[in-house]
């Protein structure tokens, strides 16, 4: 690989890195579940012990198995929306 197509290869995987969500402290209700959310240019994304939703989509509750895992599967939504409207964007 050529310079040039070095730089463009680096450029190319800069440009597509999503920034993290930037989440709330933690809240912690009187029955104990724990909660946080996150404000994006996209919309807001909520998450307590047993899952995740995207404020589009509050029909839409997706379970997960612990609080990590649901703000895990929020950012990987989150960096899919983003990179959807990339152009190259899966």
């Amino acid at each position: 690989m050529g310079y040039v197509e070095a730089v463009e290869y680096i450029r190319a995987d800069i440009a597509r890195k999503v920034k993290p969500l930037a989440w709330t402290d933690v809240s912690v209700s009187v029955t104990g579940v724990r909660s946080q959310s996150a404000r994006t240019s996209i919309g807001k994304y909520y998450c307590d012990d047993d899952g995740w939703y995207f404020s589009g989509m509050k029909d839409h509750w997706i379970n997960a198995d612990s609080f990590e895992a649901a703000k895990a599967a929020a950012q990987a939504d989150f960096e899919a929306r983003i990179l959807s409207a990339l152009e190259g964007g899966e």
